[in-house]
């Protein structure tokens, strides 16, 4: 059985004294607690259209974070293509799109590990809120020996349900996620290794010495990428009762910005 959120808080925070896992003895940051989610009693609709900005024009505080997420929460309309529905087994079924639409079912254990990192490092207020300012994506990476070992094939005979199917279940595997991605000032940890081992772990990568974390990286071969969208209708949801959704649509950043317009109407006044 998986440990649920609060036992991997506790294993967390009794593991050996490491600078680099997070746990709930980390500094206090300045990031406000979650508050409840507020109804908007109004919404602009529709939504005009435009292309991305670049994300390098806006820096926000963490209160201006904070205030943002409720419009961008009640207002912006979801726009994943392949949100992952999930089954009765605790898994899910995703799509993928690989030149044409390929179908993947995810394994419980990997839910059930990534909905674990989500909690960890939220409660610990290194991640606030699951949108583009703040977390809305993570990079999955292989050890270079395991992907040479058990996957190299798949992927070059193009194989993918199969191997997606593998390496979702595979412990060697690892998820990496930057949080505060608009939020300035920063304040580590934010970029976070996720495990899938038992029991998984969450490693603060950039509170390791320099030259550990440089090996640790060089070491991994990057796969694909995780999205998530928060909106009142995702699938999954966390402890403080905002909901989304997860797919491997790799256009997380176009997803956020095109929604940038719920936030500022009135920049297309201004030709942005």
């Amino acid at each position: 059985m998986s440990p649920s959120p609060l036992s991997l808080l506790l294993l967390l925070s009794a593991s050996p004294s490491r600078a680099a896992v997070v746990a709930t003895a980390s500094p206090a940051l300045s990031a406000p607690a979650p508050g409840p989610l507020v109804a908007l009693p109004e919404c602009a609709s529709p939504l005009p259209r435009h292309e991305p900005v670049r994300r390098t024009d806006y820096a926000f505080s963490w209160a201006e974070s904070e205030r943002m997420f409720a419009r961008y929460y009640h207002c912006a309309q979801p726009r994943m293509r392949y949100a992952w529905k999930p089954r009765a087994d605790g898994g899910a079924d995703a799509v993928m799109d690989r030149g044409g639409e390929v179908a993947v079912h995810v394994p419980r254990s990997f839910v059930e590990k990534t909905l674990l990192h989500m909690e960890t490092i939220v409660r610990a207020g290194h991640a606030r809120r699951i949108y583009f300012i703040d977390w809305d994506h993570g990079h999955f990476d292989m050890p270079k020996s395991r992907m040479a070992e058990a996957y190299l094939a798949l992927w070059n005979e193009g194989r993918w349900a199969e191997l997606m199917h593998r390496a979702l279940g595979d412990p060697a595997l690892r998820i990496v996620y930057h949080t505060q991605e608009l939020i300035e000032p920063k304040e580590p940890p934010r970029e976070l290794q996720g495990t899938y081992e038992d029991p998984p772990r969450v490693i603060a990568m950039d509170t390791l010495p320099k030259e550990e974390a440089l090996a640790m990286r060089r070491g991994m071969q990057g796969l694909f990428t995780l999205s998530f969208e928060a909106h009142p209708q995702g699938a999954y949801a966390l402890f403080d009762g905002s909901r989304f959704d997860f797919s491997f649509e790799d256009d997380g950043w176009d997803q956020g910005f095109r929604k940038i317009n719920v936030l500022f109407p009135a920049q297309e006044d201004h030709g942005h």
